[in-house]
């Protein structure tokens, strides 16, 4: 007769799902366990010569992101609490081994490495596509967990782009809790989360609801809705603007992190405002009937007249005859009066040096963010100009570039009707005809 029992002394980390076992094959009914320890026979009778076989079997799990240190079995012999250790023994009841010991063995397997069945992926939005040095920018990420197992203290890390900072207190978290900010001084933030859930299976209704969430600020089952604000400042249009983000896990033995997710981008183009090095010019074409080159109150702006510079860019005034660009270069440009667009009988006249003499174009010297006045006089006052221009007026704010018949074709030759030998001037070439000397 014999008694035999078996202890599995596991790493604490390790859970017993189920436990079944088998003698010779066939499967035994065994008792509830005592003090961890399964009874598989109790004065069972032995024939000499003959054996008994006896299987376990157990289901276990081990947690993702459990304690590692007890995982593998000691190098020096195993012990209990250390990796799958399990103890059986045997105690023998006959009469002629009474005073014998209990015989034991042991064996042990190192715990398995659980794998994370979590599948991460990250979007990055923002509301804005351009913004100024000094603008506060908001930043969207939403998480969402694909997969069917639980990602487990998942880190966000977002590389913000140069001069972009991090707004003190903005940084707000949904559907996960916060354990942790963290920013970096090569401007990478990292925020550590507890958990991200499994989301549903379904891809369509995923879709839907990360649509809903989009709309209502909420989110959806296995995602995490993350913001913040950032503030433009010195050094942000030295930087690309793209603002980087993925996710990482940690590794099995929790020692380090490996990303676990895709690479979201998002992208701003940086305008420097007020501190921009490119010059704008605005002015106005209009009707001078009393000669003295300025707009006066009374007097009529020409809506729809359209006004191209050198490089092709076209510009149309207003019902008061306004017009402005920017984002010109810090260098000499010319403004040209398309005459086709001016009423019938106009006559323009020079208002300035800046016509070098041509009222029908400017010379604009734009320096580095300035604001530069162009001009164009029409000075005859007449009454068919002035009919027409209260025309075009009285078609609304909406104007469109005008036309009149009858009126000559636009031409960028500023020297018409000038000789074809012209008095020398200082500033012509030195490839002149010698004068005839007089005797």
């Amino acid at each position: 007769l014999y008694d035999l029992s078996d202890l599995p002394a596991f790493d604490a980390d390790v859970q017993i799902i189920d436990t079944r076992a088998s003698r010779n094959g066939q499967p035994l009914t065994l008792p509830a366990a005592q003090d961890g320890r399964w009874t598989l026979a109790s004065g069972q009778r032995l024939a000499i010569g003959a054996e008994d076989v006896y299987q376990m079997q157990f289901r276990i799990r081990v947690p993702y992101g459990s304690n590692t240190a007890n995982n593998s079995c000691a190098t020096a012999g195993a012990a209990e609490g250390q990796g799958l250790f399990n103890r059986l023994s045997l105690n023998n009841r006959a009469a002629e081994a009474a005073d014998a010991p209990a015989l034991s063995a042991s064996a042990c397997l190192d715990t398995p490495v659980p794998i994370s069945k979590a599948a991460l992926s990250i979007e990055k939005t923002s509301a804005s596509r351009s913004a100024e040095v000094g603008d506060l920018i908001t930043y969207r990420l939403r998480v969402r967990n694909n997969g069917s197992g639980t990602a487990i203290s998942p880190v966000v890390v977002d590389r913000l782009p140069r001069g972009f900072n991090l707004e003190p207190n903005s940084l707000r978290v949904q559907g996960a809790t916060r354990r942790g900010v963290q920013v970096s001084g090569n401007r990478e933030l990292r925020i550590q989360l507890d958990r991200i859930e499994a989301g549903t299976s379904d891809p369509s209704a995923a879709s839907q609801a990360a649509a809903n969430g989009a709309d209502n600020g909420s989110t959806a089952a296995g995602e995490v809705l993350i913001s913040y604000r950032v503030r433009l400042g010195v050094g942000a249009q030295e930087g690309d603007g793209t603002n980087r983000a993925h996710v990482e896990c940690p590794t099995p033995n929790g020692a380090a992190t490996t990303r676990c997710s895709n690479e979201s981008r998002w992208k701003i183009q940086v305008k420097a405002g007020i501190f921009s090095e490119e010059a704008c010019l605005a002015g106005q074409i209009f009707v001078d009937c009393n000669g003295n080159s300025l707009k006066d109150a009374e007097e009529l702006g020409i809506p729809g007249v359209r006004l191209y510079l050198q490089n092709g860019t076209w510009l149309v005034s207003d019902a008061h005859g306004k017009y402005s660009h920017c984002g010109l270069r810090p260098r000499t440009h010319v403004l040209k009066v398309d005459s086709r667009t001016l009423p019938r009988r106009a006559r323009l006249v020079t208002s300035s040096a800046q016509n070098s003499g041509d009222a029908e174009s400017l010379f604009v010297d734009a320096r580095k963010g300035m604001l530069h006045r162009a001009d164009f006089i029409e000075g005859s006052c007449s009454a068919t100009v002035i009919e027409q221009v209260k025309a075009r007026q009285a078609q609304g704010a909406n104007t469109s570039v005008q036309t009149e018949p009858g009126q000559p074709g636009l031409s960028f030759d500023s020297k018409q009707g000038i000789p074809a030998r012209p008095l020398r001037e200082g500033t012509d070439g030195a490839a002149q005809a010698r004068p005839q000397q007089r005797h």
